[in-house]
């Protein structure tokens, strides 16, 4: 996918009334990222697909689970849970950051359904034992 440098990779509601839009420059700020991070905790914002694909990229799962370690939104115990849980948000929003493929994603399944019609598994022992390559 082809990104605008304006376009809206993610947005929170706050401040009132219109909230902040985040784009391509702002997610590459590791401090904006994590108050992004916090927004996402409370319920009060959202990274869409396009967001998730540019996080993966710029920052990596190591990253962004730095910064995550300060907003504790998806934090656990358990490293490769943790993996589990970013790659979980970005596939419920339409990004498959192992494949590098949009689409969406059928938890009930655990097929991730691309653009084009066709289906892919979601493995999420592999996905679960990146964090192998990250201890």
């Amino acid at each position: 996918m082809n990104l605008d440098a304006n376009d809206t990779l993610a947005w929170t509601d706050e401040p009132a009334p219109y909230g902040i839009q985040y784009d391509a420059s702002m997610l590459s700020n590791s401090e904006r990222l994590e108050v992004l991070f916090v927004s996402c905790k409370e319920e009060k914002g959202v990274i869409l697909a396009a967001g998730w694909q540019h996080l993966f990229d710029y920052f990596g799962l190591s990253e962004m689970i730095s910064i995550d370690r300060k907003s504790q939104w998806l934090k656990h115990e358990d490293l490769g849970e943790w993996i589990c849980r970013f790659v979980d948000q970005a596939l419920t929003m339409g990004y498959n950051p192992v494949t590098k493929q949009y689409g969406d994603y059928d938890p009930g399944t655990g097929m991730f359904l691309l653009t084009d019609g066709s289906k892919t598994p979601v493995d999420w022992t592999t996905i679960y034992q990146l964090k192998d390559e990250m201890e």
